[in-house]
């Protein structure tokens, strides 16, 4: 990913300022992160990024682990073969062909996706700004006991 789908140093002091737990603020910048990624993805295949489907994000992930081999990847994980992160759950993340780093980054990813198809049903979501992100963000992070919506399935 570039800088510039990276969250700044304006929206982690938005994220500071609108208070909530440590745990919570950390959670919506990762969450504000996911949702970066996502629109990498959207952008990537053309689509609005509530149209989406779990497949499809796992499947660009894969695309993007084999870029990497090339120098083309879009996003910033390691290839960490050593597996800091082991994940072989029998599912359809735990099988992909992904490092650990890069199934934990996808768990999280795809796990937002049901919170941006809500969103997307109450008003428009793909022009979206930084400080609007996060406020639509933060009520979702909260009911969901600190964000636990986009780490665990």
């Amino acid at each position: 990913m570039s800088d510039s789908n990276l969250v700044t140093p304006a929206e982690i002091a938005a994220i500071e300022a609108g208070g909530g737990s440590s745990q919570e603020r950390f959670l919506l910048r990762i969450a504000l992160h996911g949702v970066r990624v996502l629109q990498a993805i959207a952008a990537d295949l053309g689509i609005p990024m509530a149209h989406l489907t779990r497949p499809q994000v796992i499947q660009w992930f894969e695309a993007d682990a084999q870029r990497r081999e090339t120098g083309t990847a879009k996003l910033l994980v390691t290839d960490d073969r050593a597996e800091a992160f082991p994940d072989d759950r029998p599912d359809d993340i735990g099988q992909a062909a992904l490092s650990g780093s890069e199934k934990f980054l996808l768990r999280s990813v795809v796990g937002l996706l049901p919170v941006l198809t809500h969103m997307a049903q109450e008003t428009g979501i793909d022009h979206l700004g930084g400080e609007e992100w996060i406020a639509r963000l933060r009520p979702y992070v909260q009911a969901q006991a600190g964000g636990v919506f986009f780490v665990v399935e």
